[in-house]
């Protein structure tokens, strides 16, 4: 999350003026997301793909699409994800994937997307 930080000017004269200019800055800090999106043989990656996998089974994509998932780059998934008009949260869950989220969380939050799809 990006740090957010205001400074406050205050006039020469702060006695007989009290406005105060305002200026924003965004200071962007650098982290590493642990991420095996890469590996496609890592635990870790079999696994989110066999997650995205099961997804998109479940909001109808064909077996042929179902099969080249583990190839298919993220842009590739989003597009299939609104070709078959899919909940947006599936497509965050994808892009945070080896970007914003480590892979553990992905995984879960995939798995409880599968599991609230099965439920409804």
């Amino acid at each position: 999350m990006p740090l957010l930080l205001v400074v406050v000017q205050q006039p020469p004269d702060s006695n007989k003026h009290t406005q105060h200019d305002t200026f924003t800055f965004t200071l962007q800090g650098l982290f590493i997301v642990k991420t095996e999106r890469d590996h496609k043989d890592a635990p870790i990656t079999r696994s989110i793909t066999r997650e995205i996998q099961i997804a998109f089974r479940g909001i109808g994509a064909s077996e042929v699409e179902v099969s080249r998932i583990p190839d298919m780059s993220i842009e590739e998934l989003c597009d299939l994800r609104r070709k078959l008009k899919a909940d947006p949260h599936l497509q965050a869950y994808i892009r945070f994937w080896g970007d914003a989220l480590p892979d553990e969380e992905i995984l879960y939050f995939l798995q409880r997307w599968n599991s609230s799809m099965r439920a409804a």
